[in-house]
């Protein structure tokens, strides 16, 4: 695995901040409950993998398949020139974990797609210099909390 360190200012896609971005904006209409969400392995990483465990209704699987290739080519098309490979990938799975209350799910949810990502601030006096940045870099769960590292 590559990871890709010290490249915040290049615009690459965070994988935490991508799948927190699907889950919250399909949540709703695919009536989402969120069980396990993790992703990163560096704080100064920019994450190139996130996976989450969640069920829907088999009502709405179908639509699904379907939210996840829109969102994919969104993707893709958002990040043409710097994202070559980008790929999501639905698997059935079983658990004996729990799904997080709608308002822990919202509030995970919401924190990170709300939190900053990227450059932040360039040096005023060293061209082309990162003074600030903050990444997404790890998010991890267990039965009791949810931890995001910066």
């Amino acid at each position: 695995m590559v990871t890709r360190v010290g490249d915040i200012h290049l615009g690459l896609a965070n994988a935490n901040k991508l799948l927190a971005r699907f889950l919250a904006g399909h949540a709703s209409e695919l009536q989402l409950k969120l069980i396990h969400i993790q992703g990163g392995s560096l704080r100064n990483a920019i994450p190139r993998e996130s996976e989450a465990i969640f069920a829907v209704p088999i009502s709405v699987a179908d639509n699904l398949e379907t939210s996840k290739n829109h969102y994919l080519a969104m993707l893709r098309s958002e990040f043409a020139a710097l994202e070559k490979n980008l790929v999501i990938t639905l698997d059935e799975t079983t658990t004996e974990l729990f799904a997080l209350t709608a308002d822990c799910k919202s509030r995970l949810l919401h924190f990170l797609n709300a939190a900053p990502n990227g450059v932040i601030q360039m040096s005023d006096d060293i061209k082309e210099v990162v003074e600030t940045s903050l990444n997404t870099g790890v998010v991890k769960m267990d039965e009791k909390k949810a931890e995001i590292t910066f």
